[in-house]
């Protein structure tokens, strides 16, 4: 690879100056670019104008950074950017000094056309239009921009927007030709975007205010609608307030079952006291006291009658107090009338069971009182207990009726403070404002020299990938070296190539030209050969030359080599073994066929080299005379080398028959011819029975 390297030398030096040059030839007007720059504050970040914090919200970067992207996004979409073509177009075709040099489509344009142009684009400019592109005259103004590179696409392609860092601003640049045009785009690009911005957050803003108060419309109407439901079922069940009526419903319950458990409780007592009374007196002393109190016992039990009737009627009324009063007169007039009868019998020797009679009389009404009493609670009780069961259904309604109202409430009222949120938080609108104004920047250095350096370095690799891929995929031999690489067989030495048709061998090897280098550089190399040969050949004198295939210069060696022996004063036989193709013969016109050798009894040579023809003999060597005939003569002959001439490799069976006759094997190579598998396979049976010397590598340009 590198010796290939080394030899195009010159090629990769030409090619990259060349390169070079062409690209020095198309860059060299290049104009300079102008780049402006331009900041825009959004406020998402910045914490001076987040004046009002709504619920302590905190700010997530991730939706920082995606409302960032929209608002970019929304900068370079084709709305805005169409904006910015019109005016730029507006510009060139109304003032005198364009930013643009007109383009082709513009210079065939008339003044008229021009005009219509402008009143074109100013009237989309105003309706905030984007070009209709299936209008045919939206395409045609179409084309004008495309070729003033005005279009959407090439302004996108010169604009540069990004977030600054983790900043609240957005810097916005522009590249151009002309110093003038890059501030212009950047500063109508903030306003055009700004107040599109604007107009977009105010109509939304504006259609969410319209949904929130349409929705809260409904919410308030279902809310009404719930509640007038409630109102309804109260009136129609006579419900007045179920809560509290319940609550004091169940107060007076809990009172009147305490007052019954009261009531039984003197009950017992009662009845425990008169039993005890009862105890001490004897059945005498009985009829005694009831003798004697039997009048004043008549009155007391009319009384305690009255009190009876008066305390059921206190009972069911609910503990009126009318009742009450009358309940209490005659409460007096029975005490009046039980201390009568104690008085009466005052001196009475019999006045402690007197006493005795008296309060067991006075604990007899009082129980009887008390068991009346507890006969009109426990029914005063079971109606409370009624009334309170009844309560139990309309409570089950009423909490469902509340629910539904209370969830439709607090709808409502979610609806009312988003809607009056929308027009009090500050932060809802983003402000956007221009902070840093662009302005007319110096030209920034061309890349001239870098894109001619490239050009050549890119022109060099590419010259070297490509000698690479030919050597990576270039199977042909071009070396001695790589040949006994390739083979693993020694090579000899190399024949160079030589000028013109032919090549006078005379001249060559008789010196008559000694001023002709070529001659004596190929005179060197045979020598260098003919020696290889001589030190293969040992004691042996028979050496068979061949080729892998036809035309590889085996015959042309063969003559040379024959020429080299005999200026060393050796007798030389030149045998034409090619039955194929007899060049020899055709070419030196020998009057000794190659049969007459093996069958004349005597062949004497007649000079030093001897030429040996044949007349394209249609058999093999082995049908001329035997292997042993032929070795027999070639031993008898009186010459000093035998060189046979046989044919290539690819006709196996005459040349293997001449082989077995020689004693070493020479075989000629042509430079830039591949191996094949099968001359690998014939290479292996010339290398088996060791007769082969090596290679002989023919046409070799030491200087390709």
């Amino acid at each position: 690879m590198l010796a290939r390297i080394k030899k195009r030398w010159l090629l990769l030096i030409l090619l990259p100056i060349v390169s070079m040059a062409v690209t020095y030839f198309f860059v060299k007007d290049m104009p300079s670019t102008y780049t402006s720059q331009g900041t825009l504050a959004t406020g998402l970040v910045d914490e001076t104008q987040h004046t009002v914090s709504v619920g302590g919200i905190t700010f997530q970067e991730s939706q920082i950074n995606q409302q960032f992207t929209n608002v970019i996004e929304m900068m370079k979409l084709r709305k805005v950017i169409d904006k910015i073509s019109y005016l730029l177009c507006i510009h060139d075709f109304s003032q005198p000094e364009p930013f643009k040099k007109p383009s082709k489509l513009v210079k065939k344009m008339s003044q008229q056309e021009k005009e219509a142009s402008i009143r074109f684009f100013k009237d989309k400019y105003n309706k905030e239009e984007s070009l209709n592109l299936y209008n045919k005259i939206d395409v045609e103004q179409q084309k004008i921009l495309e070729s003033m590179k005005y279009d959407n696409v090439s302004i996108n392609s010169a604009l540069n927007i990004s977030r600054k860092s983790n900043s609240d601003y957005i810097q916005i640049e522009f590249s151009s030709e002309n110093a003038d045009l890059s501030p212009y785009v950047v500063n109508n690009l903030c306003k055009e975007f700004i107040g599109s911005y604007d107009s977009i957050v105010q109509k939304n803003k504006r259609k969410t205010s319209d949904y929130l108060g349409e929705l809260l419309r409904q919410k308030y109407a279902a809310m009404n609608e719930k509640i007038a439901l409630l109102k309804n079922y109260k009136i129609e069940n006579k419900i007045l307030n179920l809560y509290e009526q319940s609550k004091i419903l169940y107060s007076t319950i809990i009172l009147v079952d305490s007052r019954k458990q009261d009531a039984q409780k003197e009950i017992e007592s009662y009845n425990g006291a008169i039993g005890r009374i009862n105890d001490k007196f004897n059945p005498k002393d009985r009829r005694y006291l009831e003798g004697a109190l039997t009048s004043l016992n008549d009155d007391i039990l009319v009384t305690k009658s009255k009190m009876q009737n008066l305390s059921d009627k206190y009972l069911k009324s609910e503990y009126d107090q009318a009742y009450k009063a009358g309940l209490d007169s005659t409460q007096k007039v029975l005490n009046r009338q039980i201390n009568a009868l104690t008085d009466q019998y005052i001196y009475d020797p019999l006045s402690t069971k007197k006493d005795l009679m008296a309060q067991k009389l006075s604990l007899e009404v009082q129980r009887d009182i008390t068991t009346h009493s507890l006969n009109g609670l426990t029914r005063e009780l079971d109606g409370f207990n009624q009334k309170f069961n009844r309560l139990v259904p309309f409570e089950a309604v009423i909490q469902s009726y509340e629910r539904d109202i209370d969830i439709a409430s607090r709808e409502y009222l979610d609806i009312l403070n988003k809607y009056n949120s929308l027009g009090m938080n500050p932060d809802e609108d983003v402000k956007l404002s221009q902070v840093q104004i662009a302005m007319p920047a110096v030209g920034a250095p061309t890349k001239k020299i870098l894109f001619v350096l490239v050009a050549g370095i890119m022109t060099f690799v590419l010259c070297v990938l490509i000698i690479f891929v030919l050597f990576f995929f270039d199977k042909a031999i071009s070396s001695p070296t790589e040949l006994a690489q390739r083979t693993q067989s020694p090579v000899l030495g190399h024949v160079g190539t030589h000028t013109g048709d032919t090549l006078d061998l005379f001249t060559l090897w008789n010196g008559t030209d000694a001023n002709n280098l070529t001659y004596a550089a190929q005179k060197a190399l045979l020598r260098s050969i003919r020696y290889e040969v001589t030190e293969a050949l040992g004691t042996g004198k028979v050496l068979c030359v061949t080729g892998l295939r036809a035309d590889v210069g085996a015959t042309f060696f063969s003559i040379n080599l024959a020429y080299a022996f005999a200026t060393m004063h050796k007798k030389v036989l030149l045998v034409d073994g090619n039955f194929n193709d007899s060049s020899i013969s055709t070419l030196l016109r020998p009057s000794v066929d190659v049969k007459d050798i093996f069958t004349s009894a005597h062949f004497s040579n007649d000079g030093f080299i001897t030429v040996v023809g044949n007349h394209q003999e249609g058999r093999s060597p082995f049908e001329i005379a035997s292997q042993l005939q032929i070795k027999s003569v070639f031993e008898k002959l009186d010459f000093d080398i035998i060189i046979i001439d046989t044919e290539p490799l690819e006709h196996e069976n005459k040349t293997k028959e001449w082989i077995a006759c020689a004693n070493k094997v020479v075989t000629v190579f042509e430079n830039k011819q591949p191996l094949s598998d099968t001359d690998i396979n014939r290479i292996e049976w010339l290398k088996g029975d060791g007769k082969f010397a090596g290679w002989v590598f023919n046409k070799y340009d030491t200087k390709a």
